[in-house]
């Protein structure tokens, strides 16, 4: 990533910041008209799915939302997921149409195969 933007234009910075911790991305968010929340912590190996996925997931993107929120810079925000989204196991996507899934069958446990 370094080598790409020292042959680009601009300029890129890092910022150390904690998905969970309220107000970790404000220095991050400083000057910038478009904030991208581009996926949530996912792990396969997990005790607590509530624990280890959903709640890291909605406290995640409330954080950055608010924060957002905050940062008077800030115009727009853009909220994608992850492909943990669209499917829920190797075997939906066997069972879709031709094995490519769309917006007919993601993320649908109930899919049959039958289109």
């Amino acid at each position: 990533m370094i080598e790409l933007a020292e042959k680009s234009k601009g300029e890129i910075k890092f910022f150390k910041t904690n998905l969970l911790e309220p107000g970790s991305y404000a220095d991050a968010m400083q000057g910038c008209e478009l904030v991208f929340h581009t996926a949530s912590p996912f792990v396969l190996d997990v005790e607590n799915p509530q624990k280890d996925l959903i709640e890291p997931a909605v406290l995640g993107t409330e954080n950055v939302l608010k924060q957002a929120d905050k940062t008077d810079t800030v115009k727009r925000v853009v909220v994608t997921s992850s492909c943990a989204a669209i499917y829920t196991d190797a075997i939906d996507c066997q069972k879709a149409p031709k094995g490519i899934i769309t917006e007919l069958t993601y993320n649908f446990s109930g899919f049959t195969g039958d289109s």
